[in-house]
């Protein structure tokens, strides 16, 4: 029988078990871990994530302020809206990218071979450039079908185009930012993607405030030279993606400043056109299935929103269950973060030939990813009413936020399940394994989310409140699932 201190060493036969030329086995944070330093290394990383997702949750409410103020608001929103979620089936494409980068730099992080690590970076950075110029010169050409397949119309469909036109060109710069913070991350720096994203949030907001407001000023000169100063016009909806475009491309050059310093933990030396098809191959063979997880959900979710928006459920019904989604979008910023602390130090612990600790590493993960998201699930459950009022006047709509109270104090009771899935998935992927989270999801999406919510809305009638409980339920059994997976412990023989 090991010691708990066993736990801690490489195991023969590993990638650390030897020393290779060219390799240091000591670069990577897993190498230096003890068991008693673990879980404060798991929150270190946690915490940079935590803010980096707080900001770009910042950055959609800003924009969506703006819109909402503007002339004609309803459909500015409604066109800033909808380019959003347009973006969010868009960043399933890096999504894939950046998962399978990000396993296979903390795999290379672990065993020592910082080498393998830059190039493994500089294969990621430069495809997402790729996929981000592709996607970029598509969207600014079918801008207009695309929106308008999408149900805008008039002068939402005008709106939605001249938005989408301005700031798509930059992804082919923002790409950096996204494919540089999953590299950093799996080598175990989640302040180098925080820099970058507080950097392009600062951009935006001061960008894009500056420009619909008009508050630039700027020289007069006439034919008799300098005639003293005037304030630009307010620019509107254009002000708005014009801050979106400064922000990924002042993101995107910063994070390529990042890693060509070498001062975060990746050192990334660009060649033009040098991609490596085998690189790039298990790049993609390792996020295809993350991708894919992505695309069916956020269509599972496109496809409850049009069902619940529809008969026999009302107005009301909708309004709650929109409500309810972003208020409950709240816990998600902890899930997230110590997913991706996890991630990383699982990917590392296995690269440096330490099983055992990997496993450590994701229960503590989830020991407080869980904490967190359960302590605010307690607010969910206590005080519910307190939260729905910030975003809705009751008196006016005593209805809606009646319903979205009950299925708020729902969603804090599966909190802990929720809190597995977003962890534990993280951890999955950091270790490269991705079959099996698409798995679960795939299962749960199409043999009970789906099929329920049509169940609980159209055949038993059950209202937006059974809906939810069928939602619920989904994420309640595949938490369990995905809990089930990494205990069983399969994910540590995956070949990357």
């Amino acid at each position: 029988m090991s010691s708990a201190d066993d736990d801690f060493v490489a195991v023969p036969g590993q990638a650390s078990a030897a020393p290779v030329a060219g390799v240091d086995p000591t670069i990577g944070l897993a190498a230096r871990l003890t068991p008693s330093t673990i879980h404060w290394s798991v929150l270190g990383l946690a915490l940079p994530a935590l803010l980096d997702q707080a900001l770009q949750t910042l950055l959609l409410l800003s924009d969506m302020y703006l819109a909402g103020h503007l002339e004609h608001g309803k459909d500015m929103l409604a066109a800033v809206g909808m380019a959003g979620q347009l973006m969010m089936v868009i960043s399933v494409l890096f999504t894939a990218i950046g998962v399978g980068a990000m396993a296979l730099v903390a795999r290379s992080i672990g065993a020592g071979d910082q080498e393998h690590a830059n190039s493994i970076a500089r294969q990621a950075m430069l495809l997402g450039v790729a996929v981000g110029t592709a996607t970029a010169a598509a969207m600014v050409t079918m801008a207009p079908w695309v929106f308008h397949a999408l149900g805008l119309r008039g002068d939402t469909l005008a709106a939605a185009t001249t938005f989408c036109r301005i700031f798509m060109p930059g992804l082919c710069v923002g790409a950096l930012m996204s494919m540089g913070g999953a590299c950093l991350r799996g080598a175990g720096d989640t302040r180098g993607a925080l820099m970058a994203a507080g950097l392009a949030n600062i951009v935006n907001i001061a960008v894009a405030w500056t420009l619909v407001h008009g508050w630039m000023v700027l020289p007069v000169i006439d034919s008799h030279g300098f005639g003293g100063w005037r304030h630009m016009a307010p620019m509107g909806l254009r002000g708005i993606a014009i801050g979106t475009l400064s922000a990924y491309v002042v993101g995107g050059l910063f994070m390529l400043h990042l890693v060509r310093t070498g001062r975060r933990g990746i050192r990334v030396r660009f060649r033009p056109l040098d991609f490596q098809a085998d690189l790039i191959g298990r790049i993609i063979r390792i996020g295809a299935f993350a991708g894919m997880e992505s695309f069916i959900f956020a269509c599972a979710s496109t496809a409850i929103a049009a069902i619940v928006n529809h008969p026999p459920l009302g107005t009301a019904d909708y309004s709650a269950f929109v409500l309810t989604v972003r208020v409950e979008a709240i816990s998600y910023l902890p899930g997230f973060a110590f997913g991706i602390a996890g991630g990383a130090l699982v990917g590392q612990s296995l690269g440096a030939g330490l099983p055992r600790q990997a496993g450590h590493c994701g229960w503590w993960a989830y020991a407080w990813g869980g904490l967190v998201m359960g302590l605010v699930g307690v607010v969910f459950v206590l005080w519910p009413e307190r939260l729905i009022h910030l975003f809705l006047d009751s008196a006016d709509s005593a209805e809606v936020a009646a319903k979205a109270v009950h299925m708020l104090r729902i969603c804090g009771y599966v909190q802990p399940f929720l809190a597995m899935i977003m962890v534990f998935s993280g951890c999955l992927k950091g270790a490269g394994d991705t079959r099996y989270p698409f798995a679960i999801t795939l299962v749960g999406v199409l043999l009970l989310r789906i099929p329920g919510t049509i169940l609980a809305a159209r055949a038993f009638r059950l209202g937006i409140v059974g809906v939810w409980l069928v939602m619920m339920s989904d994420l309640t059994l595949r938490g369990l699932a995905v809990a089930l997976r990494f205990l069983h412990g399969g994910w540590k023989k995956v070949r990357v």
